[in-house]
């Protein structure tokens, strides 16, 4: 069973030096060998939910009140904090430089426009769970070093007032909770190198703290905090997940095994085929190793080349937004095997997909080389008239035969027909038996984002580097462009090994997200709308706006409404 990792959160006020003392913290224990991964509450690079969250409530184009903002911050931590909960479950030490004090010391206690300090605790203690941290410390400073550290900070941001006495606030917050919560307080005026060592004498209790009492869930101020600090480990192993519809191969992984690679930005883990040989596992380490640095490496060109941009226009810009505008831009050069987080699905029969495979390999003999082009067609519909839903709603309304009704319609102008579909279209009930089926050759990652976002139904042909990628414009306008197609190479060059040494379907996890897959999607009339309301979100926006067109065309009474 994998030892049980420690969930460390270094808290404080922002300016207090939480991000140097995360990255200190880091290189210590990897060089005690632990495998540590950093994260920044509430949001992570996998997790797309807690991430679209966080851009809305850093975005001044969507204003919003203080409980707006403490529902949609825990809405987030809630996301967020299960990959934490795996990276644990992992063997990792995962150091997250915010928690949930976050949303007290500055939505209650900063702003002091909600009072109600149940109500808000409550929330907390229901988005976060069983998931408090092994190890929580507050740094602390008086507030005049803190407003000097960060005087140039939040331009572009919500928080930019940050006056004295909103600070103060926030720094007296911190210092109640810690009281009321029992939370060690470390002062951070002092030498950076003794802070560091306080820190780490903290985790080094922890960890030998750790029993096998059962993990408790954010206690309440009156609470003894310090129980916490021991830990269940927990039976479970990570594993690569997928929903039933989903890549065969990835629903293989009831024994799965990962490892973890440690880069200067952070950590990854991917998953690691135990049937692969030392040979062939040894190539396959290298390669998704490097794969992985590639991906980090455009990453922060890519950031540098946004942060260029903005100074050169004059534009105010964030660090942290410029970096998520990155990860998402730069997610394609992500091998498949990182993906760590997807909803279990039951293993297939071998057997059958074997038999299968070998049956239509006598039909098509030759390999399709010519890779396939970015597209979405809408293939077939159902009803094919808008008017059969009408049929479908005055038949449960009335005791007409379907004959009788259907006469009845016929006889209709068209103009009649069209005002009774726009009145019944409320009964969304009956609006669930449409049906759309699509062809679709797109990303990997743009497939994945399409079905985690809507729930549809999908018939996917074997993801394959052979079907060709995309360079998008903005990574070759940032001088990235052979560093991007590097990672293809690579990865094409990995799956051909795989294929050789005769893992045909695992070979899968050698493509990156940015390949491109076949498919046939098929979408209910309410997954289709959930498409076009989440679309602004993940990176298949593009295609959802093909897909509305493409409805629009055959249904335009339904989706003109």
């Amino acid at each position: 069973m994998t030892n049980r990792g420690l969930y460390i959160v270094i808290e404080g006020a922002e300016g207090v030096g939480k991000t140097t003392q995360v990255e200190l913290l880091a290189a210590k224990l990897r060089e005690q060998g632990r495998m540590i991964r950093v994260a920044h509450e509430p949001d992570s690079q996998l997790e797309l939910t807690a991430r679209a969250i966080q851009n809305i409530t850093k975005d001044p184009r969507y204003p919003m009140n203080t409980k707006t903002e403490v529902l949609l911050y825990n809405a987030a931590r809630s996301q967020s904090l299960e990959v934490v909960r795996r990276s644990i479950n992992s063997g990792m030490d995962c150091i997250v430089d915010r928690s949930f004090l976050t949303t007290l010391a500055i939505q209650y206690y900063g702003r002091g426009d909600v009072t109600d300090y149940d109500v808000i605790n409550n929330i907390i203690r229901f988005a976060v769970g069983d998931m408090y941290p092994d190890v929580l410390l507050i740094l602390d400073a008086p507030v005049e070093i803190l407003r000097s550290r960060i005087k140039d900070d939040y331009h572009g941001e919500r928080f930019d007032n940050l006056d004295l006495e909103f600070l103060s606030r926030v720094r007296n917050g911190y210092l109640k909770e810690a009281e009321l919560r029992a939370i060690p307080i470390i002062d951070s005026t002092q030498d950076i190198k003794l802070v560091s060592q306080e820190i780490l004498t903290h985790i080094t209790y922890a960890r030998q703290a750790a029993t096998d009492k059962p993990v408790k869930e954010v206690p309440k101020p009156t609470d003894d905090v310090r129980q916490t600090q021991a830990s269940t480990p927990r039976t479970e192993e990570p594993v690569i997940k997928s929903s039933a519809s989903f890549i065969a191969v990835l629903n293989c992984m009831s024994s799965a095994k990962v490892t973890c690679v440690n880069l200067q930005g952070g950590s990854f883990l991917y998953y690691r085929p135990e049937n692969f040989g030392k040979k062939v596992l040894g190539a396959y380490d290298t390669i998704i190793k490097k794969l992985l640095e590639n991906h980090e490496l455009t990453v922060k060109g890519y950031s540098k080349y946004l942060a260029t941009q903005a100074i050169r226009n004059k534009e105010p810009f964030s660090i942290d937004k410029l970096k998520a505008k990155s990860i998402d831009q730069c997610r394609g050069l992500l091998p498949v095997c990182t993906l760590l987080d997807i909803e279990t699905g039951q293993k297939p029969s071998e057997l059958s997909e074997e038999t299968t495979k070998n049956a239509l390999a006598d039909l098509f003999p030759h390999i399709d080389s010519e890779p396939s082009k970015s597209e979405i067609k809408l293939l077939s519909h159902t009803p094919r008239s808008e008017f059969e839903i009408l049929e479908s709603l005055i038949f449960a309304n009335s005791d007409q035969s379907t004959a009788s009704i259907s006469r009845l319609v016929d006889e209709l102008t068209y103009e009649k027909k069209s005002e009774l579909l726009k009145t019944c279209l409320g009964e969304e009930s009956k609006l669930q038996d449409i049906t759309y089926t699509f062809n679709v050759a797109c990303e990997f990652g743009q497939l994945f984002d399409l079905l985690s976002a809507s729930g549809g139904n999908a018939v996917m042909q074997d993801l394959t580097p052979r079907n060709g990628y995309d360079v998008p414009q903005e990574v070759e306008s940032a001088g990235l462009g052979e560093l991007y197609q590097q990672s293809f190479d690579l990865s094409l060059e990995l799956y051909s090994l795989l294929q050789s040494a005769g893992f045909e379907s695992q070979a899968q996890y050698a493509a990156l997200l940015g390949h491109r897959m076949r498919a046939k999607l098929t979408f209910n009339y309410e997954q289709i709308k959930k498409l076009i309301v989440s679309s602004k979100n993940h990176s298949s926006k593009t295609l959802v706006k093909d897909i509305k067109q493409q409805v629009l065309g055959v249904h335009p009474l339904t989706w003109s409404k």
